[in-house]
């Protein structure tokens, strides 16, 4: 009888035991889903953020660069065109740019006029061909033979921003006579403002480390921004 007694309590204990486990193991399991499913959902989220906030950041880009744009056209089309007429029409595109902190116009590929000169008297005589950091963008611009976007960069005034370059050919539509090139220096913090970036959580550095993992090259175009742009 107390045999008896003494098996049952055990198989009561291993009963209990059992289903003790097997709750634990059900339980750990639905919180690991859960998790998943949360992380995925926050993925999803932030990822569709990011990529109208990319979308954003692209279309202030190619607005202010295609402004800038029309400088290198008149000069194209009517190279006897004078500093003062440069003057006037950058004066003009950099009104209607809010973020264009300057244009310059580089025959030769060397820096010759500036607008605004007041602040990047600095950058006066630049040959870009001394300059490696932006020597590349303004090859590129020319081998491709379309406006070229990169950045950030620092400038030589010390300031950071993104420089879109627009070659110019003297015979166009041929292109076989390269006269040198347009530029447009945007101010990246203003336009990333602009673009409502600040409207990103305070928690975008860390989720961004698994968006990089997951899509590096879909995420964050908006740190490096190296793009081309057809006419």
């Amino acid at each position: 009888m107390q045999i008896h007694s003494t098996r049952s309590k055990l198989m009561l204990l291993l009963v209990t035991t059992g289903y003790l486990l097997f709750s634990f193991v059900i339980i750990e399991y639905l919180h690991s889903n859960y998790l998943r499913n949360a992380e995925a959902d926050n993925y999803q989220r932030l990822s569709g953020r990011l990529s109208l906030l990319r979308a954003k950041i692209e279309a202030l880009v190619n607005s202010e660069v295609f402004l800038s744009d029309s400088l290198s056209t008149l000069i194209t089309f009517a190279p006897k065109s004078t500093l003062a007429q440069w003057e006037q029409v950058a004066m003009q595109l950099k009104n209607k740019g809010p973020h264009i902190l300057n244009i310059g116009v580089a025959p030769n590929d060397v820096l010759s006029f500036i607008y605004p000169l007041e602040g990047n008297e600095r950058a006066m005589g630049l040959d870009f061909r001394d300059n490696p950091a932006q020597w590349d963008s303004v090859q590129q611009a020319r081998v491709m033979q379309k406006i070229f976007i990169q950045g950030p960069f620092k400038l030589i005034q010390g300031n950071k921003a993104i420089i879109g370059r627009m070659p110019i050919f003297s015979d166009p539509p041929f292109n076989h006579q390269y006269w040198g090139h347009c530029s447009v220096v945007i101010n990246i913090e203003s336009l990333l403002l602009d673009a409502g970036i600040k409207d990103i959580d305070s928690n975008l550095e860390r989720l961004s480390e698994v968006l990089m993992a997951k899509a590096p090259m879909a995420t964050f175009s908006m740190v490096k921004i190296s793009f081309s742009i057809s006419h």
